[in-house]
């Protein structure tokens, strides 16, 4: 299980923390339909802002690479990055 670090694709994409949550959990969900193993862990989740903009913290777990999906996050409109 890794931190990981959600945010909007185009910093301009001025949304909501809880709107940016909801498209973590749906790009999530569907990487869970697509038989891909990955699990967001809910107790450990953290969904704030900054000056850039919303940010969400989740960790998650998965097979390697699975945030590289770079369609599923286009889909989406966020990016995701492992957080250290």
């Amino acid at each position: 299980m890794t931190s990981y670090m959600f945010r909007c694709a185009q910093r301009e994409d001025r949304v909501s923390p809880d709107a940016l949550y909801q498209r973590v959990f749906h790009a999530i969900t569907e990487l869970r339909r697509a038989q891909l193993d990955v699990v967001m862990h809910l107790e450990r989740l953290l969904v704030m802002e900054d000056h850039d903009g919303p940010i969400v913290l989740a960790s998650v777990s998965g097979p390697d690479g699975w945030f590289d999906d770079e369609t599923l996050m286009g889909k989406h409109q966020i990016s995701c990055s492992p957080y250290v």
